[in-house]
């Protein structure tokens, strides 16, 4: 559970893992985050777009960064603090990251981080990082993800070692293909509608929504 303060008020997301739940919302484990009626902070975890006050995900493997937004009203210091991190194994690494001030905070050591925030700034401030901060979750630049009929195609111009993975509307894998430089082709038989395909790689994680006709 991450708890953020400042300026008399306070806000909670929490975020966890486990087994049975999906990378998208599961009614039966997750909360969706809407703002108070009085706006005066907000703190909400997003994964593929949706915002959540409680997000049960299916595996740290799958989600070793999940992003932490933060909406401040007033120019002021607020402090973040973690909890609950015994619920965690005793070896997993877990991280803060700051991405305004360039910050990685190891939560293991200190579960209390202090940062000023302003109205201006940009709300997709934090990073949680299931890891040791080293694989940021940063969109990679000129990787084209685009499907044609039952095909998924992922460009990448440049030498890169990692992993494509492609999710159905519940957050099951149903395809994994090797990352290479030049075109990646993986043919989904028999798939129709929404899919998110996520490119996972020591240089960072590209992801987008496609459509199989």
């Amino acid at each position: 559970m991450y708890t953020v303060e400042g300026n008399g008020h306070w806000d909670k997301t929490i975020i966890g893992f486990y087994g049975n739940a999906t990378s998208n919302f599961d009614p039966d484990y997750d909360g969706e985050y809407f703002y108070p009626i009085e706006k005066v902070l907000s703190m909400y975890s997003v994964v593929f777009g949706e915002m959540y006050s409680l997000n049960e995900l299916p595996s740290i493997e799958q989600h070793t960064v999940v992003p932490l937004n933060f909406e401040s009203r007033v120019e002021t210091e607020y402090t973040l603090s973690a909890d609950w991190l015994d619920r965690f194994p005793a070896d997993q690494p877990i991280y803060l990251e700051d991405k305004q001030d360039g910050v990685f905070h190891d939560l293991r050591s200190n579960p209390v981080y202090k940062f000023t925030s302003s109205p201006d700034d940009n709300y997709q401030r934090f990073n949680i990082h299931f890891d040791d901060g080293s694989n940021q979750e940063v969109t990679i630049g000129d990787i084209n993800i685009f499907s044609w009929q039952q095909t998924i195609f992922v460009d990448v111009p440049f030498e890169i070692s990692g992993d494509i993975f492609v999710y159905d509307i519940s957050g099951r894998v149903i395809a994994k293909a090797q990352a290479n430089m030049g075109r990646n082709e993986l043919t989904m038989a028999n798939a129709k509608g929404n899919y998110i395909v996520r490119l996972i790689a020591n240089e960072g994680v590209t992801t987008k929504k496609v459509y199989i006709k």
